[in-house]
């Protein structure tokens, strides 16, 4: 596991040791994941950002009862370093992207 400090990481990670993942009722940094993309039969593809602060990574298949796990994030930036473009993403929105290394398209969710 990388311990590096903010000044050899990316703006996430810089984020995230200077912070702690706001908001700090997110215990430990833990985010939902799809369970395929946590195992990495799937990439992510979408990341939802709830009202409440808590954020969601997806792998673009229907969701399904019991087919999320909580991670930590910073397992998910080192599998896919480019997630941490979605630092930009604010509460309320959704970002998809057709594949890994595309570009990501956000709007607001309408769930």
């Amino acid at each position: 596991m990388d311990h590096a400090g903010p000044g050899t990481v990316g703006p996430w990670r810089a984020w995230w040791y200077e912070t702690r993942w706001p908001p700090r009722a997110n215990a430990a940094g833990l985010v939902f994941v799809s369970a395929r993309a946590a195992t990495g039969e799937a990439p992510v593809l979408g990341v939802q950002v709830f009202d409440d602060g808590d954020w969601a990574f997806l792998d673009g298949s229907p969701p399904e009862r019991d087919a999320f796990v909580l991670s930590h994030l910073h397992h998910l930036l080192e599998a896919d370093p480019s997630l941490e473009e979605m630092i930009a993403v604010e509460r309320g929105m959704v970002a998809w992207r057709e594949g890994p290394g595309e570009a990501w398209s956000v709007s607001p969710d309408s769930d």
